[in-house]
């Protein structure tokens, strides 16, 4: 809990001094370790307000890093997958004019919305989506980085799903 509170001590000392954009990326961090702590209610806020403050302060790097997070927080944590989905739309939005486009980050963003897929029964779009992310993995990050290894766990898992759901 030590960084929880230095990073809500930053936020709250960049507010005060007008430094907009390191108060909304302190917002964003702090939104990501209150979901590692497994607070996603509070994640959820934060990582919303992030996203919405990034965005309009034209900060779109931190605002596409915001909805990515946000993305799998509602999708995963909260089982809210359909507003998950959503959520994907507006950070695709962001990744696309930051060029992330077929980049690590896209390819996070694209595996959060498969999980969402999932589990809104959509299969086929799920693994069209995890199949993309393992392919830019693969290209940009090479064989044996964690990332991609993960990513093709979870497409293996995906195509269990399916084929279980074919024998039924």
């Amino acid at each position: 809990m030590e960084a929880r509170a230095l990073v809500d001590s930053v936020v709250g000392r960049a507010d005060a001094a007008g430094l907009h954009s390191l108060a909304i990326e302190a917002r964003q961090v702090a939104g990501s370790m209150a979901e590692l702590a497994g607070d996603s209610s509070v994640a959820e806020v934060l990582l919303r307000e992030a996203m919405v403050e990034a965005g309009a302060a034209a900060l779109d790097d931190i605002a596409a890093d915001a909805a990515i997070e946000l993305t799998l927080v509602v999708g995963k944590s909260l089982g809210r997958h359909v507003e998950a989905l959503r959520i994907g739309e507006v950070a695709e939005m962001f990744v696309r004019r930051i060029g992330q486009v077929d980049r690590p980050r896209h390819a996070r963003l694209l595996a959060h919305m498969a999980w969402a897929r999932h589990m809104s029964g959509e299969l086929r779009e799920a693994l069209a989506l995890e199949e993309r992310a393992v392919e830019i993995l693969r290209r940009e990050l090479g064989e044996t980085h964690p990332d991609l290894v993960l990513a093709t766990d979870h497409l293996a898992s995906l195509r269990r799903s399916r084929g279980s759901t074919r024998r039924r």
